[in-house]
């Protein structure tokens, strides 16, 4: 999988959702799976109270994310 998600929990109980893209030899450019996980994974979020902030990050040192693989999304 192409992003990996976590919730970690602050010593005042307050969680924090992290979604790091990790596709980092296609500058973690988002193909159809990935947006299909990312939205699932940010609505659930929404929907839980507990969680306060949300942290988006990009693996490798290039790019944090260079927008959508287009090869991929008309293959789809």
């Amino acid at each position: 999988m192409a992003i990996h998600c976590e919730v970690l929990t602050g010593a005042d109980g307050a969680r924090i959702g992290i979604a790091t893209l990790n596709a980092p030899m296609a500058l973690n450019a988002l193909n159809l799976p990935m947006i299909e996980v990312l939205g699932e994974q940010l609505h659930a979020w929404a929907r839980d109270p507990g969680i306060v902030c949300v942290l988006l990050r990009g693996q490798g040192a290039k790019a944090f994310c260079a927008g959508g693989d287009v090869r991929a999304l008309v293959q789809a």
